[in-house]
């Protein structure tokens, strides 16, 4: 599988968005566990007979995917809080949804993918996306300077009760507010993160001592991460480290 990975070259757009990304997978077939990650991102599949479009929201579990949809597809990964330069509605309503950008869920264009399908090469699918992100973009909107504090504080292993006292908020009202914009409360947020931590380097290094990494991670034990990691991808940490997928976010369905 060809996965490229990259920022967007618009100062604009990196506001808004931590990454573009583009696959090409020719053989790509049956079904695959995508992990939630905390963001929300647009999903492009552009080869013939794809999947429309969608919008993936923020998920709280493994989502079950089509595969073959990754033949060729590209996507938009948005920082946390600031899917609202894009999307028309709080995120919250679309946790644990995927709805079709044609439904109106956002402020581009519905015709993405044909605008994508005779794109060719990863460079000319950059190019187009961020033509089309900037055309969509909401003009003089601006990300909640709270929320977007909370949500770095959080995504860099702060607790919750450390992060209301530093930013000098009510916890109830944090919360409510946070859910509402980033689609999770901060507290899952957090596990959400930091579970992706824990995958990064699980997919990327050799053998590591999971105890030693669930320490240092802020878990209570090795179990503790074991626990997150089921729920998040299926598998065990030392499955998950043998696993060949697509994607380093994706996991073999059983």
């Amino acid at each position: 599988m060809k996965l490229l990975v990259r920022e967007p070259t618009s100062t604009q757009l990196r506001t808004f968005v931590e990454r573009l990304w583009y696959c090409e997978s020719p053989t790509a077939a049956g079904h695959e566990l995508v992990a939630p990650t905390g963001l929300p991102q647009i999903v492009v599949p552009f080869a013939e007979h794809a999947s429309a479009p969608v919008l993936a929201g923020v998920f709280t579990a493994p989502q079950p995917i089509d595969a073959s949809d990754q033949r060729q597809a590209c996507g938009v990964v948005f920082r946390p809080g600031c899917s609202g330069a894009f999307i028309r509605a709080p995120l919250a309503e679309f946790t644990d949804q995927q709805p079709a950008l044609d439904d109106g869920v956002w402020e581009g264009s519905p015709h993405i993918a044909e605008q994508l399908a005779d794109a060719r090469g990863a460079q000319v699918v950059f190019e187009t996306l961020e033509r089309l992100l900037l055309e969509a973009l909401v003009d003089e909107w601006s990300p909640e300077a709270t929320l977007l504090a909370g949500a770095q504080m959080l995504d860099s292993g702060a607790a919750v009760a450390n992060v209301v006292s530093e930013l000098d908020v009510d916890r109830r009202r944090f919360g409510r507010d946070f859910t509402q914009v980033l689609g999770v409360g901060p507290k899952h947020f957090a596990r959400i993160r930091r579970f992706q931590r824990a995958l990064r380097v699980v997919r990327t290094s050799g053998q590591v001592p999971l105890g030693q990494l669930a320490a240092e991670l802020g878990y209570s034990d090795q179990a503790h991460m074991t626990r997150d990691f089921r729920a998040f991808s299926g598998a065990t940490p030392s499955k998950v480290h043998g696993e060949e997928t697509a994607s380093p976010g994706h996991f073999v369905d059983d």
